[in-house]
């Protein structure tokens, strides 16, 4: 389990593709957002000849104390098609409030 303040790998995987005019591999991108608004590293992504990528994010595992459903980060990855258009894809990371074990003996 991870330490209080410690940044952790994540690593976000996928595939862009566009059937009509292609992808324009050079505009694949991604931006973090996160609810405290500390950690929110963004770049470009490296896309193969299939239109796969993988990267990894290190991301900070605490949240604040009063916050009981658990720190929010959204990863955003966004590529432009060849004509202009833009498309946009997310998910969520949480980092979990702290569950105390009991013993039941």
């Amino acid at each position: 389990m991870a330490s209080e303040r410690e940044m952790v790998p994540v690593t976000i995987l996928g595939t862009i593709t566009d059937a009509a005019s292609g992808v324009n591999a050079s505009s694949a991108k991604f931006a973090v957002h996160d609810e405290y608004h500390l950690v929110q590293p963004h770049g470009k992504i490296a896309l193969d000849p299939a239109g796969n990528y993988s990267f990894t994010i290190l991301l900070q595992a605490s949240r604040n104390g009063d916050d009981h459903d658990g720190r929010r980060y959204t990863i955003r990855v966004s590529a432009l098609d060849n004509a202009g258009n833009r498309g946009v894809k997310q998910t969520s990371v949480t980092v979990p409030h702290r569950r105390r074990h009991r013993r039941d003996d």
